[in-house]
């Protein structure tokens, strides 16, 4: 913020350079400033222990000047790399395989046919989202997954049931019902294979 006894001077210049990126300012001092990672200095950088400073000369619509110094900091590059290939498919074998069906090998096409069924047929089931459950996780939110171990029950002896008590042998039919998320999850999960 500036201030100034002279009445209308109590503003900045809204232009300013940057030497790293582009800085803009209001009349009333907001500032940002919009770092540019392609620049020259940064293309050498790899941990965080690399700095730079922007100094950027600001002024006041009455000509007096303020220095401001933007402090600029490295990331370690080998845990903010992105990644470019996949990370749970075998890149080699999926190209192979494209390979091979686009050239028509038998077992490949049949094996492609036998997936793609399948897929068709998941598509057709209806669909049951969490909020199909009639019990709500602990949180409150129907949005929330819950399920509950197959042998707990809320204890009889507490208002509120807590906490559940263990019953051998006695399954709680409401673990893998439509109750819960368990069973949803299950079958969600088995259409993935």
């Amino acid at each position: 913020m500036v201030t100034d006894i002279d009445s209308g001077e109590a503003a900045f210049n809204t232009s300013s350079t940057a030497q790293y990126g582009n800085f803009t300012i209001t009349e009333q001092g907001s500032w940002t400033y919009d770092l540019n990672p392609e620049h020259e200095k940064f293309k050498a950088w790899t941990s965080e222990s690399d700095r730079a400073a922007d100094s950027i000369t600001l002024s006041s619509v009455d000509g007096t000047t303020a220095k401001l110094v933007i402090t600029i900091n490295g990331v370690d590059k080998t845990t903010h790399q992105p990644t470019d290939g996949l990370i749970y498919l075998n890149e080699e074998k999926l190209s192979q395989a494209k390979k091979s069906l686009e050239s028509k090998q038998a077992e490949y096409l049949d094996t492609y046919q036998t997936l793609i069924t399948s897929a068709d047929k998941e598509l057709t089931k209806p669909v049951d989202p969490v909020t199909n459950k009639i019990l709500i996780a602990a949180s409150g939110d129907i949005h929330d997954y819950h399920t509950i171990g197959s042998y707990y029950w809320p204890d009889p002896t507490k208002d509120d049931g807590l906490p559940w008590i263990y019953k051998d042998g006695e399954f709680n039919r409401n673990s893998t019902g439509p109750a819960t998320d368990w069973t949803r999850r299950k079958e969600m999960l088995e259409s993935f294979k």
